[in-house]
């Protein structure tokens, strides 16, 4: 099944689906960005990425795994995964907890509480010494509690990496049900049960879940992609393409349940995919596609740049982003990009290995 093709229109996609997720990040700070007004949830992105990295992930090692487990190639492909996660994920931790110091010294100075507090014994606590154990282990995601903690957006690396572990296991599965119609009938349904239970705010943590079934989505898609099934040229028409764009960004705009976006992304995987118009064209450009380079860099930074420019602010002008005029909070949001850019820029050059195969996480 492996397929070394190197989509580049999918890592613009990637790019520009990045900097939607950031966005999320950005608004409470920078009331700037609130005249835009930009979708809401963004965040509903992140089972995009799911969904591409199983795609990915299949296109490059579904071949080592099409006829049954072999544990040399697991080896081989954990230990890509983890030289190509690992290094920057664990820069970006150390970089939350300066961040944290900092911010415990800039309240200090003020006379101030911290409103969470740091290194506590709290399994629960957001900035605790456990669940920093647990985010160098990368498992801070796999517990069933609700809250996201310390460089709160590496939560979706967590759950990536456990589906990594699965990941020979969910293309055998996925592999005997031979009809990719079956396949995507039983994740539909789950995603929908998964959002009804989710709407009911109970404490649990489906993130796992988002990860599990739109990773095991993007093993399906890339089946059909190899197969050729599925290509029907009504998926690649140009202006079904757009509209299937335009679509995702509007309902991010307007809902935060995933399960009506879920197929959407799906489609949007599968059609750019095999696209050639002047969409893909776009996604093609420059300004995307260097954007796509570095969106692992941007992801795992922007949090603790976020961090580290809030304290910066607050202990140099006795106030925070929000308070400043917008003008002034437009340029200072310029200079968070461009820090943000920058970090991630270097964290791709020394950071991120070679070994990883295109598209991936």
């Amino acid at each position: 099944m492996g397929n070394s093709n190197y989509i580049t229109s999918l890592n613009g996609l990637r790019g520009f689906a990045a900097v939607l997720i950031l966005m999320v990040q950005f608004v409470p700070f920078f009331p700037v960005l609130k005249t835009l007004h930009l979708p809401t949830n963004n965040y509903l992105w992140a089972d995009f990425f799911f969904i591409l990295s199983g795609f990915v992930i299949t296109l490059n090692y579904g071949n080592a795994f099409e006829n049954g487990f072999n544990k040399d190639a697991y080896k081989t492909f954990l230990r890509r995964r983890l030289t190509r996660l690992y290094p920057f994920y664990a820069v970006a931790l150390v970089g939350m907890i300066l961040a944290e110091l900092y911010r415990m010294h800039v309240y200090t100075s003020m006379h101030t509480e911290l409103v969470v507090p740091i290194f506590n014994n709290s399994l629960d606590g957001e900035k605790s010494w456990p669940n920093l154990v647990l985010s160098f282990l990368m498992l801070q995601s796999w517990g069933v509690h609700k809250s996201l903690v310390w460089n709160v957006p590496a939560w979706a690396v967590s759950a990536l990496f456990f589906v990594y572990i699965l990941f020979p296991v969910l293309l055998s599965a996925i592999l005997k049900l031979r009809s990719n119609v079956i396949v995507f009938g039983i994740l539909m349904l789950g995603y929908f049960l998964v959002d009804v239970f989710d709407s009911y705010h109970n404490p649990y943590n489906f993130n796992l879940l988002h990860a599990l079934l739109g990773f095991s989505c993007g093993i399906a898609l890339a089946r059909a992609y190899v197969t050729n099934s599925g290509n029907h040229k009504l998926l690649r028409n140009d202006w079904l393409l757009g509209l299937l764009l335009m679509a995702c960004i509007y309902y991010t705009s307007i809902s935060s349940y995933t399960f009506p976006i879920f197929p959407m992304f799906c489609l949007l995987v599968h059609a750019v995919a095999r696209s050639e118009g002047k969409v893909a064209g776009a996604l093609n450009s420059k300004p995307l596609q260097f954007l796509g380079n570095i969106s692992y860099g941007l992801y795992l930074t922007h949090f603790v740049v976020l961090n580290f420019l809030d304290m910066a602010i607050l202990s140099n002008f006795n106030r925070s982003l929000t308070y400043f005029p917008l003008w002034q909070n437009g340029l200072l949001f310029i200079a968070f990009l461009g820090v943000t850019i920058g970090v991630s820029m270097l964290g791709k050059r020394y950071l991120e290995k070679s070994t990883a195969p295109a598209l991936s996480a």
